[in-house]
């Protein structure tokens, strides 16, 4: 009587035990369904965000309001994060199939998570700065009359130039601060145009532009890239004293900067105006494009 009695007892304890056993692996099992879901809906946000960031994108390049290398960066920067995107989805469905039945799995599982946790600080982090670059004012149009006169490269001392680009270099600087624990690379990017004007030939302007062409007769097409390349010069001049004046005021250590200025000569500027004319101001322009990128983590 006693051993059935114990028998009994044994067996209840058996059921209760496969019981408890049972209920941890359906609150395991929930959980990790749960930490699927909730990543599942932060990768998607994410997703969004990059849709809305690559508007941007695309919007100021049409535009002809973002350089290049901003371009490029912004791109690859998103179709590398969205093939991540994409792998981590695959993933999730992949632990959702094994139905959490091992121990070992779900281990792997856990730590899955937390490393893409991880990854995704991150990526948001990355993600919102290239969203808050590419809503800033990057871009500045210059109509050169402001700055020089007809046939002119030239700025001996004009308060009003120092001011208008003391305010770029001023974004800049400030942009730069708001992200100050990052690695930063400031750039600007001049580009000088001209339009179709003739030079006259033995006048000084002419000999003067002559000399920095290695042809002995240049054409008017390169007197002009020449003239225009000497305009996003004198430019850049006063872009890089405004520049190093204004840095003490921005302590910012891991701050790099770089100046670029290209003459393109009778290239149309880039952006919405078609109905440009061979002798037209809004071709004597120079254009103006600043970006801080970081390094990325």
């Amino acid at each position: 009587m006693k051993t059935n009695f114990m028998k009994i007892n044994l067996t209840v304890a058996a059921f209760i035990l496969i019981a408890l056993s049972s209920c941890v692996s359906n609150r395991k099992a929930n959980s990790l369904q749960r930490q699927i879901e909730q990543q599942k809906n932060e990768q998607t946000a994410l997703l969004q965000k990059l849709d809305s960031i690559d508007a941007k994108r695309i919007s100021k390049r049409n535009n002809g309001e973002l350089d290049e290398v901003t371009d490029s960066v912004t791109y690859q920067y998103i179709k590398q994060l969205r093939e991540s995107i994409q792998s981590r989805m695959q993933q999730y469905n992949a632990i959702a199939s094994t139905g959490y039945k091992s121990r070992k799995k779900n281990k792997k599982a856990l730590e899955y998570f937390a490393h893409v946790s991880t990854l995704y600080k991150a990526d948001l982090e990355n993600a919102l700065f290239f969203d808050e670059l590419l809503a800033a004012n990057t871009f500045a149009k210059l109509n050169t009359a402001v700055f020089f006169g007809s046939g002119q490269y030239k700025i001996e001392s004009n308060t009003q130039a120092e001011k208008m680009l003391g305010s770029v270099t001023e974004e800049v600087l400030s942009f730069a601060a708001k992200h100050s624990d990052r690695v930063l690379h400031a750039s600007f990017i001049v580009l000088g145009y001209a339009d179709e004007e003739n030079f006259t030939p033995g006048s000084e302007l002419y000999k003067d532009l002559a000399k920095n062409v290695s042809e002995s007769s240049p054409s008017r097409v390169q007197l002009n890239v020449e003239m225009s390349n000497k305009r996003a010069n004198s430019i850049t001049s006063i872009l890089r004293d405004q520049y190093r004046l204004q840095r003490s005021n921005y302590p910012i250590t891991n701050l790099s900067n770089s100046f670029i200025s290209i003459g393109k000569g009778e290239q149309l500027p880039a952006g919405k105006i078609t109905d440009y004319k061979a002798i037209d101001e809004r071709r004597r322009v120079v254009l103006i494009y600043w970006s801080v990128l970081p390094k990325m983590k």
